[in-house]
């Protein structure tokens, strides 16, 4: 199995892919565990944190429509750029809510971020599949199944990962478990802040540059289609010089040691 993992990571369009989703899942893990920390003992209404769940559901919700929409009429990678900055917006404003102890704002903050959170798995979900065909051009399988197991393998790492970094950031800034929100040092308020917004702010931008470089457009994914089925109906797919580059760009290998070119 971990073979085949090695593979799957000769694939360059799959590692822009799991980039992106790493980064992501990283941002998103520290958003979500540190979420009551900061309600609880930045703004001291851990009350609203049910309410506060819904509104991101409803943003989320919301935004996987347009999402959809310029997923089919643009492309893939749309959505994560025009929505992450909605999600680093969102804690922004978070960043800005510890000051102000605002409940509306923490409402706005978390619809916001509902919203890129629609963008940034629409995008996880819809690229999945066109990685799946670049492995075929490289391998001349389908090994779908392969690729999901690795990704949701990383997923409990990243969740687990998370986790662990949160409670060591927390101890390091003098968080102590044993005591009331209210007496919570100022260094310890900090640093629940940092976690739900500084550190998955940095984590967003980063997966925000990891899919400005993903160049898998709708055409070449088309051509990528053709040329598998051409070689499986006759054992060779014809491709002119400028065309080798380009599939040889997109899986980070020669054409030659791709079973598309052999």
């Amino acid at each position: 199995m971990f073979n085949e993992y090695r593979l799957v990571f000769k694939n360059r369009a799959f590692r822009q892919y799991f980039m992106f989703g790493f980064i992501m899942l990283f941002g998103s893990a520290f958003v979500s565990q540190s979420f009551y920390y900061y309600l609880e003992t930045v703004l001291h209404q851990e009350s609203s944190y049910s309410m506060l769940i819904m509104v991101q559901g409803v943003g989320e919700a919301l935004g996987a429509v347009p999402a959809y929409f310029l997923s089919i009429r643009k492309n893939k990678q749309l959505p994560a750029k025009v929505f992450v900055p909605v999600a680093v917006l969102a804690l922004t404003l978070a960043w800005v809510a510890r000051s102000t102890g605002s409940v509306i704002l923490i409402f706005v903050v978390e619809f916001l971020y509902g919203l890129g959170l629609a963008g940034m798995a629409s995008v996880q979900n819809n690229i999945f599949p066109d990685v799946t065909d670049v492995d075929e051009m490289i391998t001349g399988e389908r090994r779908e199944g392969v690729i999901a197991t690795f990704s949701t393998f990383i997923k409990k790492f990243v969740s687990g990962f998370a986790s662990f970094g949160i409670g060591k950031l927390l101890g390091a800034f003098g968080y102590n478990t044993q005591l009331e929100a209210a007496q919570q040092s100022d260094s310890a308020v900090f640093g629940v802040t940092i976690c739900f917004t500084l550190i998955p702010m940095v984590f967003m931008f980063l997966s925000f540059l990891s899919i400005m470089n993903y160049r898998l457009t709708k055409d070449k994914l088309n051509f990528i289609r053709a040329k598998i089925k051409e070689k499986k109906e006759t054992g060779v797919a014809v491709v002119t010089d400028e065309e080798k580059a380009s599939l040889e760009k997109i899986a980070g290998l020669k054409f030659e040691e791709m079973w598309i070119g052999q």
